[in-house]
């Protein structure tokens, strides 16, 4: 009962006196088994089996085009560690945009998508009664890594492709052998053997049917040009497997981890643009990592009931257009876009001057500063002596009152000039009338 207290069961285990032996050596080492982020499979239609955690939550997150992103995060008990954690922040393997150091696309790689991984340790109940808090936070990043690829061919023919599984690096070569007029398109299909530079070499015979892809070994797809398979032929390639370069991350200044992902490419050349992110789980540590860990008014926490998101936040927004502007009485010009963002952008300032009788009247109630007005001084609205701003409201003295008056007479005469015309119309009418009777 106390061992079984004390070391979760690996799911794996089915041999009782297996796990017995192999206990000691667990107890000793801290032993934690393969990483959570080796149950993410970026290559897969489903990354990650629901299986491999316990629970998963999505924010959507926002790129420099203001494009949107789902952004999960997945955890899931640690193998051997009490109050421990393991999680991972992982994107859509098909939004991720980022290459290796060798230049080669993600996509299509058990890589893409896999952002962060880390732990999370929770405080055991004690004197002052905060157990399940937060204890410390680790993160690490992918800083480092080259997809699986295939290359190489002495058929112009062929594309290789795929996800390449194996653990080292191989060059292969292929036949093609057919039987009687076999083609990919029709039986009987034609066979492919491979055969590796492993010691002992390893090999193998694919049956392929159409043009591809088909799987030839080790993940790696084979794809053809036509239909057309000449007996005989071979061509060789090579296959360079996956590496992956994890490095602890430090907190920011802000006391949060961060991870850099990538959404948006150039056109020409194809280069991703990087994004920093920074996840918040509740606790922040901006003196670095071996500071105490202060914890946020929401905070992750684990206690005894089904696991939920109670809080979800996140500063970035879809792209949007101005849709009105504002003033206030300071005179910030404030504007609201369609994206739910307010932007205060501007803040009109009011000109003070030493004498304001000496400025020039230029017209349209516009005036010149002059030597006589002496120099202007601009001051935010109230202070400093200038005056004030009332928003929404016209002056009444923003208006010549001469130029409107001329402007109504002008009216007032062309509406005494139609109403003539009204007037003599209907007499002509009556006199037409008057001679008809």
């Amino acid at each position: 009962d106390v061992i079984m207290n004390n070391f979760n069961v690996d799911p794996e285990v089915t041999d009782l006196v297996t796990y017995i032996t192999n206990l000691d050596s667990r107890a000793t080492s801290q032993y934690n088994g393969p990483p959570f982020s080796t149950a993410w499979d970026g290559s897969d239609q489903t990354p990650i089996a629901g299986t491999s955690y316990v629970y998963q939550t999505s924010v959507r997150i926002y790129d420099s085009l203001g494009d949107g992103h789902d952004l999960s995060i997945y955890f899931d008990p640690h193998d051997t560690l009490d109050n421990v954690w393991d999680y991972i922040v992982c994107c859509d393997p098909a939004d991720d945009a980022r290459v290796d150091a060798n230049g080669n696309s993600v996509s299509g790689h058990p890589v893409a998508g896999l952002l962060q991984r880390g732990t999370i340790t929770f405080t055991n109940t004690g004197a002052d009664g905060t157990g399940g808090q937060i204890f410390d936070i680790t993160a690490d990043n992918l800083t480092g890594f080259t997809v699986a690829v295939a290359s190489g061919s002495s058929s112009a023919n062929v594309t290789l492709g795929g996800s390449y599984t194996g653990a080292s690096a191989r060059a292969y070569t292929a036949t093609w052998i057919t039987s009687g007029a076999g083609s990919m398109s029709s039986p009987p299909y034609p066979i492919i053997h491979w055969v590796d530079n492993d010691v002992p070499p390893n090999s193998g015979n694919v049956t392929m049917v159409g043009t591809g892809p088909n799987t030839l070994t080790n993940g790696v797809t084979v794809t053809f040009a036509s239909s057309a398979v000449t007996s005989g032929a071979n061509f060789t390639f090579t296959t360079t497997p996956a590496t992956q370069t994890w490095t602890s991350a430090v907190p920011n200044n802000d006391g949060y981890f961060e991870f850099i992902a990538a959404f948006v490419t150039s056109a020409n050349p194809v280069v991703p643009t990087q994004q920093v992110v920074a996840v918040n789980l509740g606790a922040r540590n901006p003196n670095g990592a071996n500071a105490t860990w202060t914890l946020d008014n929401q905070s992750t926490t684990q206690y005894a009931a089904p696991s939920v998101t109670t809080l979800q936040t996140q500063n970035g927004f879809p792209s949007g257009y101005l849709q009105a502007v504002s003033i206030d009485e300071d005179g910030v010009m404030t504007g609201t876009y369609s994206n739910g963002r307010i932007i205060s952008s501007y803040q009109i300032g009011l000109a003070l001057f030493r004498s304001p009788w000496g400025l020039e009247k230029i017209g349209d109630n516009m005036y010149r500063q002059t030597r006589a007005s002496g120099e202007h001084v601009f001051n935010r609205a109230g202070t400093g002596g200038v005056g004030t701003i009332t928003p929404n409201a016209l002056e009444q003295s923003n208006v010549d009152l001469a130029e409107e008056f001329v402007n109504m007479i002008i009216q007032q005469r062309g509406f005494q000039a139609n109403s003539k015309i009204i007037t003599t119309t209907d007499t002509m009418l009556a006199e037409v009338i008057n001679l008809k009777r």
